[in-house]
């Protein structure tokens, strides 16, 4: 494991293995495909619990992945929840383990905190307000959202994109808003306290 994943993580596995061995639960479950899933691994491998680990996303597609070593983790497991199809398809294909092993369960939310809260979105209240929020990098397709608001079926006058997050492609996904004449609003990095506001 401290070859795999660094000699930190190595340390937590075998503190976590002790407590983890004295508590005897049923199953250990991990949240990341990279680190959390490699101490899950270690700790079962020292304790005999079967674990299982949820793979998202910067986890399976950010460089470096050691392939050799997810597949391993995949193998070993009792089972990987994956958040969408597709990434349940890329786990399959790149690690050649059994499909049966995955599972997609989708990440819920609170509905209870995304009640509206009834008032209008300064501006021009006709408009409808599209909101988005994430890092600001090609994954979240944001390119997508803005060359889909300039479609002449749709009608610019009618909506307005509010661009919550910031990343390397901000100045570049602003320069295509503004050649396409779509109306965004790119806020920048927004503390977590503050999401709801947007959303409501």
């Amino acid at each position: 494991l401290s070859a795999y994943a660094g000699k930190r993580i190595a340390t937590a596995a075998l503190s976590t293995a002790r407590i983890v061995g004295r508590q005897r639960p049923d199953l250990l479950h991990a949240h990341f495909a990279s680190a959390p899933a490699a101490a899950a691994w270690a700790v079962s491998r020292l304790t005999g619990i079967p674990y299982g680990f949820s793979a998202h996303a910067y986890d399976l597609f950010k460089e470096p992945v050691d392939r050799g070593f997810l597949m391993q983790k995949c193998a070993d497991a009792a089972f990987v929840r994956c958040i969408s199809d597709y990434n349940r398809e890329h786990l399959i294909r790149t690690t050649g383990v059994d499909g049966s092993k995955f599972h997609v369960i989708h990440c819920g939310i609170d509905t209870r905190r995304f009640t509206a809260d009834g008032r209008v979105p300064e501006g021009n209240p006709r408009k409808k307000t599209l909101v988005t929020v994430g890092n600001l990098v090609e994954q979240k397709g944001i390119r997508y959202l803005i060359e889909a608001l300039s479609d002449p079926a749709i009608r610019r006058d009618t909506y307005r994109a509010v661009i919550v997050g910031d990343g390397p492609l901000r100045e570049e996904l602003a320069a295509l808003s503004s050649s396409l004449g779509v109306e965004a609003e790119f806020t920048g990095a927004v503390d977590n306290s503050r999401i709801m506001q947007f959303y409501r």
